[in-house]
């Protein structure tokens, strides 16, 4: 079985948020059909990574890292290092980023939150390229201890109303407002939470 077939499976069943969300998902699309090795991290012009947009249970709150190298407030996310499951790419970098081990899927599941295509500026050895970024919506428990990795400067709980204090660029505002919108809907519940 193709290693993409999975992620093309999630791609056509995913229904974009707005008109930016579409032309990203359309890239995304693009980019997996023509890239065979379209996981690999030294793969250019890009290569897929998996994000996790992590909330506490009451969908309230939304833990972000303060990143080293883009200097700034992020979602976890990174590499999927030749890893076809982009939700287990997900949940592996929100874990060792977070030092959190109790994170699992909201319930949406495996289904994708959201997806962003952006260019991560070069270093190190690596030119500029672009991260096919596919995210999911996790949930944690906001009283459970958390711990920075070396990548980050710090972490910090969010509320969502506070959030464009923190990180205003609009497709991080979208994730935020998807969860508003879930929360406002009673869609999600922290009683309905998964593992993985």
């Amino acid at each position: 079985m193709d290693p993409r077939q999975s992620l093309l499976d999630l791609l056509e069943s995913f229904v974009p948020y707005d008109s930016q969300e579409n032309e990203s998902s359309k890239k995304v699309k693009d980019f997996v059909l023509t890239h065979p090795d379209c996981f690999g991290h030294s793969v250019l012009p890009g290569h897929v990574t998996g994000s996790a947009f992590v909330v506490d249970r009451d969908l309230e709150y939304t833990l972000l890292t303060h990143h080293k190298k883009m200097n700034m407030w992020l979602q976890f996310g990174g590499h999927s290092d030749d890893h076809p499951n982009v939700v287990e790419t997900a949940m592996r970098e929100a874990r060792e980023e977070s030092g959190l081990d109790d994170i699992r899927l909201s319930i949406l599941g495996n289904s994708i939150f959201d997806i962003d295509v952006h260019t991560i500026p070069a270093g190190g050895q690596m030119p500029d390229h672009i991260h096919y970024d596919v995210r999911f919506l996790l949930i944690a428990n906001k009283a459970d201890q958390c711990t920075a990795s070396t990548e980050s400067n710090e972490l910090a709980w969010i509320r969502l109303e506070d959030a464009a204090d923190y990180n205003a660029r609009p497709e991080f505002l979208r994730m935020v407002e998807k969860v508003m919108r879930l929360r406002n809907s009673g869609i999600l519940s922290s009683t309905h939470d998964h593992k993985p």
